[in-house]
């Protein structure tokens, strides 16, 4: 009787660790996401900047 409920308990807890993990895993790729797409933002405007610097320079000249 002792054993069944002994692998099922550890069954469980390690469900439980794939749980956690899983749970991480998925927040950090959320996170790598999120930092991606700002980084991405923030090159898109610095060229956007630079070129309307670059416009302005030209049409000074």
């Amino acid at each position: 009787l002792n054993y069944p409920i002994n692998g099922i308990f550890h069954v469980k807890l390690d469900m439980r660790k794939n749980v956690l993990n899983n749970r991480i895993f998925i927040i950090s790729e959320f996170l790598k996401r999120i930092i991606t797409r700002r980084m991405i933002q923030r090159e898109k405007l610095l060229l956007q900047y630079h070129q309307m610097m670059v416009g302005i320079h030209s049409t000074v000249h």
